[in-house]
């Protein structure tokens, strides 16, 4: 049951009389943290000046820009470099993705727990400073060659990640709320990471195929080109935040947010989603296999630039009309593009369905975001987030462990396209069903 303070908000007049007559008649302290948890997020922050969301934007647009340029197109060659490096299996190397996108996965919620103590504003500033980190320690693979070192550098990333994109989503959606303008704020954030994934993939291309002998040097330039985000997070909004100490999320709200019928559906669109990425991650060795070094850039950065486009697109388009329609069109495009790449082999027939899988990819997770910002309560913001976020990890690791068990089991990963294609084929059926929930609550 909910208390008597909690009810009287649900009526307008009482709303505005109970607060004043509480602090007449007994003298309560609103700034004190039983009373605080029932006032409105704004009540609490009555003298903070509004957010610019221009401002903010802009700020959270170069941290990603830059991050992602660094510590996030180096993805894409880490497979290859792996097995330059260190001499592993395919398997074992693809093993380190599977660590950071699996520890990332557990610590959506985890660090809901373990950083609740934290200011949201200081998650960004943690989470960027992991990116980096990540970076320095495959520069230290290079010369030592010791797959743990690789592995504990996964986990310590995908922890970061986790905060870091647990920050930066819940400082947008804060920025975003005044106008409600929360696809069109998300889908800048998205935006800003494609577009350093599409310029770190030339220069980290440039930097790995032309430094073979000294393949360190790929990490190098990108711990140089993420270190400017990380130094720009600091400054970043730190008002009208929501109090994590004071949401005190327990595994029944957790439980109750992942298993409502919308949740269910984005739970399972997003897990699939993260499959287009796993593939990306994971076709790295396989073009330069079988075309060669030059090319992992130039059939890799189709996926981004799809990505930049749609992010975008898809937050306006969102805050507008609504996204079932969106990624229901997305998903059927994605499994089309997967066919005709199984079926035509050769370079352009991949770049196409890495287009397709970036079309797809840049809206879900906007949509989603969208979603959460649109049908929860401003406290409960990092609670839905990191709860249905937790399903994309899982994709990620799903995909990236997958498409190198079937490559090698079958021996063709043209084989693995198909295997995708069905998938996506059936999410694009149950992206229609979110409209029959869409009044929902999260």
């Amino acid at each position: 049951m909910p208390s008597a303070a909690c009810r009287s908000f649900q009526f307008p007049f009482l709303a505005k009389v109970l607060p004043s007559l509480t602090r007449n008649c007994f003298r309560l302290d609103t700034n004190s943290h039983s009373l605080k948890q029932f006032l409105p997020m704004q009540t609490q922050h009555k003298s903070a000046s509004p957010i610019s969301f221009k401002r903010e934007l802009a700020l959270l647009f170069f941290i990603n820009l830059f991050l992602f340029t660094g510590a996030g197109a180096q993805q894409q060659y880490l497979l290859p470099y792996m097995h330059k490096v260190g001499g592993w299996s395919p398997v074992a190397c693809a093993w380190v993705i599977a660590a950071v996108y699996g520890s990332m996965m557990i610590f959506r919620i985890g660090n809901l727990f373990l950083l609740r103590r934290l200011p949201l504003w200081l998650w960004t500033i943690v989470g960027s400073s992991a990116y980096l980190f990540f970076t320095l320690a495959c520069m230290a693979v290079a010369w030592h060659r010791i797959y743990a070192l690789a592995i504990a550098g996964a986990v310590i990333w995908g922890w970061g990640a986790a905060a870091f994109w647990g920050g930066t989503t819940i400082q947008t959606l804060n920025a975003a709320d005044r106008g409600r303008l929360y696809g069109t704020g998300t889908g800048i954030l998205y935006a800003a990471s494609q577009a350093g994934w599409v310029i770190g993939l030339f220069v980290l291309g440039q930097v790995y195929a032309n430094f073979q002998d000294q393949p360190w040097m790929l990490y190098l330039v990108a711990a140089c080109i993420t270190l400017p985000g990380v130094l720009i997070t600091p400054f970043l909004s730190r008002q009208n935040l929501p109090d994590l100490a004071a949401i005190v999320p327990s595994f029944a709200d957790i439980v109750d947010i992942m298993f409502r019928a919308k949740a269910l559906i984005l739970a399972f669109l997003l897990a699939s989603t993260s499959l287009c990425f796993g593939i990306i991650l994971g076709i790295g060795d396989f073009v330069e296999q079988e075309y060669g070094p030059q090319w992992i850039w130039v059939v890799a950065i189709f996926y981004p630039f799809a990505r930049l486009l749609c992010s975008l697109l898809s937050g306006i388009l969102t805050d507008k009309v609504g996204g079932s329609t969106v990624l229901g069109t997305g998903f059927f495009g994605g499994a089309a593009a997967l066919l005709l790449a199984a079926l035509w082999r050769s370079p352009l027939a991949l770049g196409v369905a890495a287009f397709a899988l970036g079309f797809l990819n840049g809206s879900v997770p906007v949509v989603t975001t969208a979603i959460v910002g649109d049908v929860s309560h401003a406290r409960r913001w990092p609670l839905a987030y990191g709860a249905l976020f937790t399903w994309q990890g899982l994709g990620i690791v799903i995909a990236v462990l997958l498409s190198k068990i079937l490559g090698v089991a079958v021996g063709d990963y043209h084989f693995v396209f198909k295997v995708f294609a069905a998938v996506f084929t059936v999410c694009g059926i149950a992206a229609l069903l979110l409209q029959r929930y869409a009044s929902q609550r999260l």
